[in-house]
């Protein structure tokens, strides 16, 4: 999946905010990882002309995303 982060933000109440870029007709689909991570994070589309996504992580969740959005990065979900 084309994913692109554009920002990382570190919170005072300790959660991360990324905004992150993904092509409009993978929009649906990424959000649709993302509501299989109940707890984990909340997520809302930011930019929809931009197709960009404000995801919000828990702070116990963090690293574990991060290597999650490497994984969805690399793997190709469509031929």
């Amino acid at each position: 999946m084309k994913i692109n982060l554009l920002e990382r933000k570190k919170n005072q109440d300790q959660t991360n905010s990324y905004y992150i870029q993904t092509p409009r007709k993978e929009v649906i689909f990424f959000g649709s990882i993302l509501e299989s991570l109940e707890g984990w994070c909340n997520y809302t589309t930011f930019d929809k002309n931009q197709s960009i996504v404000l995801v919000d992580v828990a702070k116990d969740y963090i690293d574990v995303f991060e290597r999650l959005l490497e994984q969805i990065e690399a793997h190709v979900f469509e031929d």
